[in-house]
This record gives C-alpha cells, structure tokens and sequence, in this order.
C-alpha cells in the first residue's frame, strides 16, 4: 500500500512538472493596431480604430494559433477569429518572425523592436506594437 502511494506521489509530482514545462514552452504575442490602411490608400482615422479595437494575438506552442480580433457591433464586445498557422519562417539576418495563414491569404510579421505589419489578405495593412509574454 505504501508502495502504491509513492508511486501515485511520484506520478503527481511528474504531472505537475511536465504541466509547468509546456505552460512555459507557450510564448504568446499581444498586437495593437496602432495604424491601418486600405487597399485604396485610405488611411483608417484614430476614431476608427478607436472602435473597432483591431488586434492580433499569436500563441506559438506545439502548434502555433494567430487570432485577429476587433468590436463587434452584433456581440457589443471584442470578438477573435482564430486561424492556425500554416508556416512560420524567422529571418536569420534581423530576427523578423514572419506567420503564414494560406488559405485566408494573411500574413504578419513582427519585428525584433516590437512592432508589426500584418497583410489580412482582404486588401487591407495594419501596423502596430506587440507585447510578448
């Protein structure tokens, strides 16, 4: 019996260590538009983005999840979309991280200062900052 306790202790304590060690393998990127055009050139005015609350969020871990978040006037909240991501490349030359979503034609890179340029595929570009965590 005391045999079979130790053992389930041992278990435990494994758990938890593997749990604490994926939790820490998880580095995630919050994005703030800060600047947004279209596909015209027509710049997005402070108010705009002031409203729709663009944002971007990457979870990189195992598998890495981008999210593009803004206000939605049907839900009245902030609301995300969330994508996987189908290819990540680093440029070896200035550290750029550059996330791929093929299929909604969306990139986002995020550079070595914090900041970002993501293409969402629709014809329009956004800037921002990016804190990572």
């Amino acid at each position: 019996m005391i045999g079979r306790t130790i053992r389930l202790a041992i278990f435990a304590a494994t758990l938890c260590i593997v749990e604490a060690a994926t939790a820490q393998q998880l580095t995630t990127y919050d994005c703030s538009v800060t600047r947004k055009t279209d596909s015209e050139g027509r710049a997005y005015s402070s108010e705009q983005l002031e409203r729709w609350q663009f944002a971007v969020r990457i979870v990189e871990g195992a598998t890495t999840i981008i999210q593009r978040c803004s206000f939605s006037t049907v839900a009245g909240r902030v609301t995300c979309d969330s994508y996987t991501a189908d290819r990540i490349e680093t440029d070896a030359f200035v550290g750029v991280r550059k996330f791929y979503y093929f299929q909604g034609q969306y990139d986002l890179q995020i550079f070595p200062n914090g900041t970002f340029v993501e293409n969402n595929g629709r014809g329009s570009i956004a800037f921002g900052d990016c804190r990572r965590s």
